[in-house]
Formats: structure tokens, sequence, C-alpha cells
């Protein structure tokens, strides 16, 4: 008799493109770069955090999350007048621990999505 045993649910991972994996991106940094200079109120978005945390939420893996924070916080920083590592730092750990939370708790759920993206966005202020 052959035992056989059931996984819980399992989390689909999504696999992207390279030109999505480049595009998003940097899309989202000429946006953060260019809004608030029209727009007052784009001040309170950070477009390329979100960014970080769809790509490592959906991919599930901390060396992907790792890498996307590092890349995306460095480039923010080469476009804000920060100090150079300040959005790096911040966006690496984001990015690190996202993978984590995801693969703990089920975030295909549109709420616990919500949830878990404004934690993480308060966690990086």
């Amino acid at each position: 008799m052959a035992i056989q045993s059931i996984s819980p649910r399992r989390a689909e991972v999504f696999h992207f493109r390279l030109p999505a994996l480049i595009l998003v991106p940097l899309f989202a940094l000429v946006l953060q770069a260019y809004l608030p200079l029209y727009f007052n109120f784009a001040t309170i978005l950070n477009l390329p955090l979100l960014v970080v945390i769809y790509f490592a939420l959906s991919s599930r893996s901390p060396a992907a999350g790792l890498l996307a924070g590092a890349l995306m916080g460095v480039a923010q920083d080469s476009l804000s007048r920060d100090p150079i590592g300040l959005f790096g730092v911040s966006d690496t750990v984001i990015g690190f621990v996202t993978p984590f939370v995801s693969v703990r708790v089920d975030t295909e759920s549109p709420g616990i999505r919500l949830l878990t993206i404004f934690i993480l966005y308060c966690l990086h202020s």
C-alpha cells in the first residue's frame, strides 16, 4: 500500500520576464522622481518600495527579494537628495523579510496582502 502525503495548499510562485523586471522598476523610479514636482500629494507615495514588496511577495524567494530591494534602494538613493544607502538598506531589509511573511501567512487574500503592505510600509518609514 502506497502512502500518499497530502501537503497543504501550495502557494503559487510567479516568474517574471526580463523586460518586466527591468521596465517596471524603472518606470516606478521615474514616477517617483517626477510626480512630486507636479503633485504635492505624491510625496507620500513610495512606488519603488511597492514594486519591491510586490516582486518579493510574488516570487517568495528571500534571495530575489534581497537583490530587488538592494538594487531599487540604491537606484532610489541615486535619484534623491538623501545620503546614499538610506533607502538601500531599508529596501533590502524589506525585500528580505517579505518572502518570509508570504511563506508563513497566506498572502493570496487581498485583505491580508493590504495589511502586509501597510505593515511593511510602516516598518520602512
